[in-house]
């Protein structure tokens, strides 16, 4: 009986307690799902906001996420430097023009993401001059290696970086443009392409760099000009052009791009434009309409070199697509569009105004996102920099059509 008992009372009290979990359970079960339904709700709200709010440091710095802001880079232009480099040559030229040109592009290649620098020709006065005029590569190369390790960059040669003057012949840059900016000088730099020929004269040559995903090849081509003249006196008997020369660095080039389909190409040569305003002065301020897309300032007229490069490079290669100059006093613009095939020309030279050329410059903007190219002209100064807000010196193209 008493064990009867027990293992009723056991049992009993058994089931209580069963009741009891049970019901702890469902009070569990209850609050948990009441809890989880209060977060769902909470993160829910949680989530529409931080979307409507500005991504954390962290969320920009991831590549995975995608921001508002327009991917740019620059690109810098140095026009002709000759009277800076040779500042006895009475136009008024010095270093200090040169030397903030360089500072403007080193303080800012961060900043601004300045991908590439070229020198557009004539950085010296009278290249190699026999040898005798080694003063003026020291100024240049006192200002042009220090962007040696700081931002890719490749230099013209210019009529006046030749001896004699306009002479592309063997030897004319030897002593001068080949001893200080040769291929030995850029071997070592991986965006460095290879010259024309085996020498290391460097006269023509290309370099690439890669941006957003995008590959840019820009090819340099030497100062080779039908019917200009070297001049006279220790330069009589020299004919300066050479149409073998033409040719073999035209067959080069074509097989340098078609060898990089891969890669949008800019063509850098002294000699492509004149400016586009005629019967005008060089630069005026008082003509706003445009930079070549009015009757007042048409579309600016090839030079010989500029025409057979553009026939025979530039127009067959549908991967070129800009191409930069200097060498004529002034601002000049073209458009080449060809069933699609668009190729912009640019002309910067300042070298004939005060304090040969105040150490203007080019700086250009692609925006990627947008496809457009920003051109801007400015005047680095210590203080506050100089720039020119007329249409001929601050304007928008499209990128690549």
């Amino acid at each position: 009986m008493r064990k009867t008992l027990k293992h009723t009372t056991m049992k009993t009290f058994k089931m209580k307690n069963e009741v009891k979990n049970q019901g702890f359970k469902r009070s569990n079960y209850l609050l948990m799902k009441g809890l989880s339904l209060a977060m769902l709700l909470m993160i829910s709200l949680g989530c529409k906001k931080i979307s409507e709010t500005t991504p954390t440091a962290d969320q920009v710095s991831s590549p995975k996420l995608k921001t508002d802001a327009d991917e740019t880079f620059y690109i810098a232009a140095l026009p002709d430097t000759q009277y800076y480099t040779d500042p006895g040559s009475g136009h008024g030229g010095n270093m200090t023009n040169f030397k903030n040109q360089i500072d403007w592009i080193v303080d800012n290649k961060t900043a601004l993401n300045i991908q590439y620098v070229a020198h557009l020709g004539d950085i010296t006065n009278h290249g190699d001059y026999d040898g005798t005029r080694v003063a003026e590569w020291t100024n240049a190369k006192s200002q042009l290696y220090r962007l040696d390790g700081v931002v890719p960059y490749g230099l013209a040669v210019g009529n006046h970086d030749q001896w004699c003057l306009g002479d592309p012949g063997e030897g004319a840059t030897n002593d001068g443009y080949g001893a200080w900016f040769g291929k030995s000088h850029f071997v070592g730099y991986s965006w460095y392409g290879d010259p024309y020929g085996s020498s290391n004269n460097n006269d023509n040559h290309y370099d690439t760099f890669t941006v957003f995903g995008q590959k840019y090849l820009v090819l340099y081509i030497e100062f080779n000009q039908q019917g200009y003249s070297p001049g006279t006196g220790s330069c009589a008997g020299f004919e300066g052009y050479s149409a073998t020369i033409e040719t073999n660095v035209k067959n080069w080039a074509n097989g340098i791009i078609q060898a990089n389909t891969d890669k949008k190409v800019i063509i850098v040569s002294h000699s492509l434009l004149n400016p586009h305003k005629t019967g005008v002065p060089a630069h005026d301020v008082t003509h706003s309409t445009g930079i070549g897309t009015a009757t007042e300032n048409s579309f600016g007229n090839f030079t010989t070199q500029g025409q057979y490069i553009y026939d025979n490079i530039a127009k067959p290669n549908t991967n070129v697509f800009m191409m930069l100059c200097g060498h004529v006093t002034g601002d000049g613009y073209r458009e080449e569009n060809q069933n699609g095939h668009k190729v912009k020309v640019f002309l910067s030279d300042y070298q004939d105004r005060t304090n040969g050329g105040n150490g203007y410059m080019r700086i250009m903007k692609f925006n990627v996102t947008q496809g457009t190219i920003e051109v801007r002209t400015v005047q680095p100064l210590p203080g506050a920099n100089g720039e020119e807000s007329d249409p001929d010196s601050h304007f928008t193209v499209s990128m690549y059509n």
